[in-house]
């Protein structure tokens, strides 16, 4: 100190002046370490007050706008979800946009398998490229196709759902091509929770019935959790006959193509290609001959007795390029969709389970089990004219039709003996199945069974790792009734 004020000195400065040198050099050292104090006290404070939770990461959000990363992510509240439409979380998802396209539990479902139930479909590009998880973990199949009804899903559990929006086959696989939604489970839901909703449509049908339940709590001082949900809904089925716009047999004639066949609405339609008790076809030439047949597009008024058809009135517009004869406005024996399905009825059923414990700061164990049931049940068939299915082959010498009948017909088995193996004397029925005892219905079932069980945790504070093992079982049934085998029956016609 000696020397450092004789040089300070030798530089014209006097004493005072070296105390106050040495005091401000005293401030300037002790204000890093009063800085530095009050940051720790700061960052402890803050440590403390923060709940330290495990984050399930879908997509990157490292960019600070979502919109502009490499893999962009949707993220929605169940809260939000179910304020918009309280019947399920599927029901909210699909009033997303990007959602436009999903099917819906309540569609009506061929005997050909399980197209009835909440499947999501991005961007509309199939249901087979939208990967479903549950937690980031695949799930089974509902479907022949290898989609997941997300119906069958934990929904009371539910916390948020995830939704990457773009193309993620290179992280998941080719099922990712349109994205991936992940449906997060609340697993730390502690305490008891309940829902029931119940409700009809403006028209008094269409009944809805939800109820759900929750709860959770904390075990071993908090080093362990348990929660568990179940829940069960239905939901009445709807014939498009029973609504206003069925009633009144809405349709429309003209394609539209050009301005001189404008698609034009009517009501009391129905199609003129078949009826109801059967429109006649005839085949009117074969191996080169003219056939006669007298009663060539009439239909079946009694069994086994032809009679003209009432077409009501076949409606054009003015210089129609091409004339409608397709489409009938007043014919009422004409095909009609009025005991097809609008809305199936459903019936679901949902159990889970979950539990974890922390073996230690950085390992866990958890285990949980789902279990769901899901039934759909409509009236499929007919939706549309199928000639495959609808229309039936004939020979004109047919021992139940009457003698009159087969004349009228123009039966040539008297004059020709190869009349069964020329195809000259045969004659085709299109009946439409318009009648609630005609219609086919199927009934699909679907029974989930989910496992999961593994341990997680963190190595050196900063990675992640997780060994998993994982169990699934699907089992669909899919049931048509009023159903028969086409060849069978011809031949039990035909034989007489």
């Amino acid at each position: 100190m000696t020397s450092h004020q004789q040089s300070i000195r030798a530089s014209g400065i006097g004493p005072r002046a070296i105390l106050l040198g040495s005091a401000a050099a005293i401030a300037l050292a002790a204000a890093p370490q009063l800085a530095l104090a009050q940051a720790a006290k700061a960052a402890t404070t803050s440590t403390e007050a923060a709940d330290v939770t495990e984050v399930v990461v879908t997509g990157s959000r490292i960019i600070s706008s979502i919109a502009n990363s490499p893999t962009p992510v949707t993220i929605v509240s169940t809260q939000q979800l179910l304020n918009t439409t309280p019947t399920n979380i599927a029901d909210g998802l699909n009033k997303l946009p990007i959602f436009l396209g999903s099917n819906s539990e309540r569609n009506a479902s061929s005997g050909g398998g399980n197209a009835s139930g909440n499947f999501l479909n991005l961007r509309n590009f199939g249901q087979q490229r939208t990967l479903v998880l549950l937690d980031g973990m695949r799930l089974p199949p509902s479907n022949q196709a290898g989609s997941v009804d997300v119906s069958l899903l934990p929904q009371t559990l539910v916390n948020r759902v995830d939704v990457v929006t773009s193309g993620a086959s290179s992280v998941y696989g080719s099922d990712a091509v349109t994205g991936v939604v992940n449906f997060i489970i609340d697993r730390k839901f502690d305490g008891f929770k309940y829902n029931m909703n119940a409700g009809v449509s403006k028209y008094g049908d269409a009944g809805k019935f939800k109820g759900e339940f929750a709860a959770g709590r904390d075990l071993f001082d908090g080093r362990g959790h348990i929660e568990g949900a179940a829940s069960y809904s239905m939901g009445d089925g709807v014939l498009i006959g029973d609504r206003p716009s069925g009633a009144k047999h809405l349709g429309s004639f003209n394609s539209g193509a050009n301005p001189t066949i404008p698609n034009t609405n009517i009501i009391n339609a129905g199609q003129t290609v078949s009826t109801a008790s059967g429109k006649i076809t005839c085949n009117t030439v074969a191996s080169g001959l003219s056939l006669p047949c007298s009663v060539n597009g009439q239909e079946f008024l009694q069994p086994g007795i032809p009679g003209p058809i009432f077409y009501g009135v076949i409606p054009n517009t003015p210089g129609a390029s091409v004339l409608n004869t397709a489409v009938a406005s007043g014919c009422f024996d004409c095909a009609r969709v009025d005991y097809t399905s609008l809305y199936s009825r459903t019936r679901n059923a949902t159990g889970f389970g979950r539990f974890d414990f922390d073996i230690n700061d950085d390992t866990r164990f958890f285990a949980q089990f789902a279990y769901a049931k899901a039934f759909v049940f409509s009236n499929f068939f007919p939706m549309q004219q199928e000639a495959s299915r609808q229309t039936t082959t004939y020979f004109k010498d047919n021992p139940f039709l009457p003698a009159a009948t087969q004349i009228a017909l123009g039966n040539n088995c008297a004059t020709n003996p190869n009349c069964h193996t020329d195809g000259s004397n045969t004659f085709q029925v299109s009946e439409w199945y318009n009648s609630p005892d005609r219609v086919r219905q199927t009934r699909n079932e679907t029974r989930n069974i989910i496992f999961n069980t593994g341990l997680n945790g963190k190595v050196f504070k900063d990675y992640d790792w997780e060994l998993r093992y994982s169990h699934g079982e699907t089992e669909l049934t899919t049931k048509s009734e009023e159903a028969f085998r086409r060849s069978i029956y011809e031949m039990g016609l035909n034989a007489g």
